[in-house]
């Protein structure tokens, strides 16, 4: 609803990479699933929603080794997926694709070098700041400034 936040994390743009690279989705759909995506955010534009859209970017031997810890952490470990093994090479590929079709400018993408993770939250977090800087006022409604006499 309006003035609330939300997160969407491995949301369906993920779905989308799966579905792809596991063939439940040919050409045809692909595309049509890309453009549903970018019409749904054009209507949450129009109704004043900001779409912040950030992907961390993951150098695989970096993202091996951090899998491995958090497995060896009990309170931190992760299951992988149980689908089939892919080509990260096809994975890279989807996900390409995937950016330049939902790629919008009033929904781009930005893309998040995650191997140093300080950098990585730091840029991100600036990023959320000077979007939502960009679009919430900087001056109260008018009602609070009634209500405020």
């Amino acid at each position: 609803t309006a003035g609330r936040t939300s997160l969407f994390c491995g949301s369906w743009y993920r779905e989308l990479v799966l579905d792809r690279l596991s063939g439940r989705l040919g050409d045809k759909a692909w595309s049509r699933r890309c453009d549903e995506v970018n019409e749904f955010e054009a209507q949450q534009r129009d109704e004043g929603t900001a779409l912040i859209k950030l992907f961390f970017d993951v150098a695989a031997p970096i993202q091996a080794e951090r899998l491995t810890a958090r497995d060896a952490d009990s309170w931190r470990r992760w299951t992988a997926p149980t689908e089939r093994p892919r080509s990260r090479d096809a994975e890279q590929a989807a996900w390409s694709d995937l950016f330049a079709r939902t790629d919008t400018r009033w929904a781009p993408w930005l893309l998040i070098d995650a191997n140093d993770l300080d950098a990585a939250e730091e840029n991100a977090l600036s990023a959320i700041a000077e979007a939502l800087g960009k679009a919430i006022p900087s001056d109260p409604p008018v009602e609070a400034q009634r209500a405020a006499g």
